[in-house]
């Protein structure tokens, strides 16, 4: 697991790049915080091919680097060069995103938080403005100390809850009923 100083991605965004994933509030946070790296991952979708274009236009403008549609590993890689994960859409279910960026130790700055757990857990910040939004990703990404205290919350949030024993006991156990729960 890289360290802090070893992260060389200051923000990372993730995500099909379409109207409700709104990557133009990651493209203004990344606008308002100079000397910061941001990268973006996502594909264009068929039917938003002009805001993907949009957006990769606007990101290297702004110096961000626009990587386009990655395979998963590959983007599982920045995962762990990234110090903040960034999620700017309002809507979701539970992303997998999310449980990618605490598996390596990266928090989360993102308007929605399912069933509040970024805030309950400290797994990064919940935020209702771009300014909020700002200000959490500079946060985390320049001061050390919050960065490493949100980072052990990330991995032991993940280790509880994400680690292969954890997610295969309810299938082990609807195999074999009889088997003791662990």
């Amino acid at each position: 697991m890289a360290r802090f100083q070893d992260r060389d991605i200051d923000a990372l965004w993730v995500a099909n790049v379409r109207p409700v994933k709104r990557p133009d509030v990651l493209l203004d946070v990344a606008e308002h915080s100079p000397g910061l790296r941001f990268h973006m991952v996502g594909g264009p979708l068929r039917v938003a091919l002009d805001l993907f274009r949009a957006s990769q236009s606007r990101a290297a403008d702004l110096g961000v680097h626009f990587h386009g549609a990655l395979e998963y590993h590959e983007t599982n890689v920045l995962y762990g060069r990234a110090r903040v994960f960034v999620n700017t859409s309002d809507l979701e279910g539970f992303p997998n995103t999310y449980a990618q960026a605490w598996a390596s130790g990266t928090p989360v700055v993102a308007f929605f938080d399912p069933d509040g757990i970024i805030a309950r857990h400290g797994l990064g910040a919940t935020v209702t403005t771009r300014e909020q939004m700002t200000e959490a990703v500079q946060r985390l990404a320049r001061d050390e100390s919050a960065w490493r205290a949100a980072h052990a919350r990330c991995l032991a949030f993940s280790q509880q809850h994400f680690a292969e024993a954890v997610a295969l006991r309810p299938y082990l156990h609807s195999l074999d009923p009889a088997a003791p729960a662990r």
